[in-house]
């Protein structure tokens, strides 16, 4: 079966085989019994697990679960559904434990979607959730996809590199990328700061000049934690986690309730001919 996946080593296209991935330099990789394959080579690595922890994983499925994000998800849906590409193949590159890559494949028809993260329990979890998409561990720096093969890629508040995702762009293709809006979780980050900046806004040369934007637009809406669960999940989830005094996380497992400022920036860009 033809993919888009091409090999870690010789990036020559892969094809798969019953449980296996193959090149036809014979350079092979198993897929998980949870359908994912691991195309991240030891090279590749900067730690024995790299990408987001367990414990963090965890809370992000939970606390995406709940559907607090849904919006954003429905937003990047609406973007793909109005660029009217038939029968799309979308990447997600940083797909996490796959609930925006899973998103798309249940309201976009006909959508091809793949993802691919570093955390491999992070795609492990994504892959047992749903074997109808294809998912890889793999470093969103060093795409194990061929050139020119993709319809959009989504990259939601993870790392990009401009120059892989142009390459994996076919022509008139999209990138949608999400990012943290200036007042984003702004009541979370007054309870864990003293000194709370606004998030920047992405700056449109850190994708010069292989894309251009062609338009932007803010999700906003405001959401209530019912429980401490929730407001732990949230905490755990984000990098404000590891850089908050226990004093403050203890403030904030003793919240029943939490308010909160959601607001995202959706940027859609096309490749620079």
């Amino acid at each position: 079966m033809n993919t888009i996946f091409q090999c870690p080593v010789c990036q020559a296209s892969l094809n798969r085989a019953e449980q296996q991935y193959q090149c036809p330099n014979g350079h092979s990789f198993d897929i998980a019994r949870e359908g994912y394959v691991n195309l991240l080579l030891a090279n590749q690595k900067k730690s024995k697990d790299p990408g987001d922890s367990k414990a963090m994983i965890r809370s992000r499925k939970a606390f995406l679960a709940e559907g607090h994000y849904q919006p954003l998800a429905e937003s990047i849906v609406a973007i793909i559904q109005q660029s009217e590409i038939n029968n799309p193949i979308i990447l997600d590159a940083g797909c996490g434990e796959g609930y925006y890559t899973d998103f798309i494949h249940q309201h976009v028809s006909n959508a091809e979607p793949y993802g691919i993260d570093i955390a491999k329990d992070a795609v492990r979890y994504a892959s047992k959730h749903n074997q109808k998409i294809d998912y890889a561990v793999a470093s969103v720096t060093a795409l194990p996809i061929q050139d020119n093969s993709v319809d959009c890629v989504i990259s939601i508040f993870a790392p990009r590199n401009a120059q892989e995702l142009s390459r994996v762009l076919k022509n008139n293709s999209i990138l949608i990328t999400a990012t943290p809006a200036p007042n984003h979780l702004l009541e979370l980050r007054h309870m864990i700061y003293d000194d709370v900046r606004p998030y920047a806004l992405m700056d449109r040369d850190t994708f010069a000049p292989q894309f251009t934007q062609i338009v932007t637009q803010q999700v906003t809406y405001q959401i209530t934690l019912m429980n401490a669960d929730a407001i732990a999940n949230l905490l755990q989830m984000t990098p404000f986690y590891w850089h908050s005094p226990n004093e403050k996380q203890q403030a904030l497992q003793r919240l029943s309730q939490l308010d909160l400022h959601i607001a995202f920036e959706v940027a859609v860009w096309r490749v620079t001919t």
